[in-house]
């Protein structure tokens, strides 16, 4: 007993500087969330009341959360201090936020086209070929992060559309739900590949009918871990002539296509920022059954998977780099309708510098590369010029990047008359990238191919 007193003598200063190694989080206040639950932005944290976190790494937890949270959207700024530091090294973390605008009633007017580039320049720029229309989205329906979309859209494509997703509904905040109800007609279809080229067929009347319902559940059971299961019903008609003009568009010249079909995806989500990443990884892969012999339109299976890692370097961090790889793969080596065999060229599927071309298959793989170096990174405060106070401070960044991307596309039974498929094509360039909001990127890129066609190219992608 003595021994140990002893022991316990000699160690004890030792205990005490330890424990001056590390603090204990007793608090964290959030302001700025005026419709954001509490709850939501907690299940994005990795930190809580009660955690120990090693003095060291303070700043990294805090910069850490800082970006987990930015993450959702739901915020245009968000900023993690230490609000109160007590004598027994105990802590109040501040979480202040800056509310993102949620409500988007947005008149429609957007491309028919796959991209920006084949209207501006196989088009001509025609009106013709532009949708017009209304979509109403709220990105944070009721604080929850659940987000409700109705469209409806007139124009060369005429659409409606109603889509709910609710990332939780159980204590635990592991459980959600999403749903989706779509309906859609067009005048004119693409009813074919040629040259790497879709032809199109159209007329007074209507050459497509869409019709969609799903419904589909989530499990996360992790901060970076997401699994979804959905099932689906799809109806599509096409017009006779599209029967006769390509008795394959649906097999067998069938003018209808019925299917149900079931989806599995699991992801892994370590990025520092979503929609323009600089650090971390991310893994999808989704597994997909369509028709399960009940109407017959369809029989396929396919695993679709993409992997992308992201690094930074440099004494400041400003030099990043992209690279992802994705694979889609047929696990039936069985015919598939025209209609349902898109590789690359479509959305959000491509190569750069082969924008303006369509390279079909069962199968696809890809790799992309950039290099980017920072140029700008900073708020912008627009002030009284912009009279809604959520976009006043625009968080702005601008990249300059060089671009490398290698794929191929497997077609073994559309390729007669499409050079580009069943082969490796490379493309690449520079560009110049654009982010603002955290979540709106532009991207203004110089291009080539392994035909040496050159070109300006651009791409965006919004959350609205």
């Amino acid at each position: 007993m003595r021994r140990f007193l002893w022991i316990v003598f000699f160690l004890f200063p030792f205990f005490l500087v330890a424990q001056n190694d590390f603090i204990v989080v007793d608090s964290i206040v959030f302001n700025g969330n005026k419709r954001t639950k509490e709850a939501t932005i907690r299940r994005e944290m990795n930190v809580s009341e009660g955690d120990t976190i090693a003095l060291k790494e303070l700043t990294n937890k805090l910069e850490e959360n800082q970006a987990l949270i930015l993450n959702t959207t739901l915020f245009t700024l968000v900023k993690l201090n230490v609000g109160e530091w007590k004598d027994d090294n105990h802590i109040t973390i501040t979480v202040d936020l800056q509310e993102q605008w949620y409500i988007y009633p947005l008149p429609i007017f957007e491309l028919a086209d796959r991209n920006f580039n084949v209207w501006w320049t196989e088009q001509n720029k025609s009106l013709k070929r532009v949708n017009l229309g209304l979509r109403l989205t709220h990105y944070n329906f009721t604080g929850r992060r659940d987000k409700l979309k109705l469209t409806t859209q007139f124009g060369y494509t005429q659409k409606y559309e109603l889509d709910y997703s609710l990332p939780y509904f159980n204590k635990k905040q592991t459980l959600g739900f999403n749903t989706n109800l779509f309906y859609a007609t067009q005048k004119e279809i693409n009813y074919i590949t040629d040259a790497n080229k879709f032809l199109f067929f159209g007329n007074d009347q209507v050459q497509l009918r869409n019709a969609r319902l799903k419904f589909g559940l989530a499990y996360r059971p992790k901060l970076f871990v997401y699994h979804s299961l959905s099932l689906e019903y799809h109806d599509n008609q096409a017009s006779d002539s599209i029967a006769l003009l390509n008795p394959d568009f649906f097999l067998n010249q069938a003018s209808q296509q019925r299917f149900i079909a079931m989806r599995y995806s699991f992801t892994i989500d370590r990025r520092d920022l979503r929609d323009y990443p600089k650090k971390g990884f991310y893994l999808l892969s989704t597994l997909s059954k369509d028709g399960f012999g009940i109407f017959k339109g369809i029989d396929g299976m396919t695993l679709n998977t993409t992997f992308a890692k992201y690094f930074t370097f440099g004494t400041q961090k400003k030099w990043s780099t992209e690279l992802i790889w994705k694979g889609l793969f047929y696990l039936y080596k069985k015919q598939q309708p025209y209609y349902n065999s898109r590789s690359l060229g479509s959305r959000p599927d491509y190569l750069r510098g082969y924008e303006l071309y369509v390279i079909d298959g069962t199968d696809f793989t890809y790799i992309k590369t950039s290099l980017r170096r920072e140029l700008i990174n900073r708020n912008v405060d627009w002030g009284k010029a912009s009279p809604i106070k959520q976009f006043r401070i625009m968080p702005l960044q601008v990249y300059l990047t060089l671009n490398n991307d290698v794929g191929y596309a497997n077609d073994p039974f559309y390729n007669t008359g499409n050079p580009l498929t069943n082969r490796w094509l490379w493309g690449g360039g520079i560009g110049l990238d654009i982010v603002a909001y955290v979540d709106k990127v532009v991207q203004i890129e110089y291009s080539f191919n392994h035909l040496w066609e050159n070109g300006l190219f651009l791409h965006y992608k919004f959350t609205f």
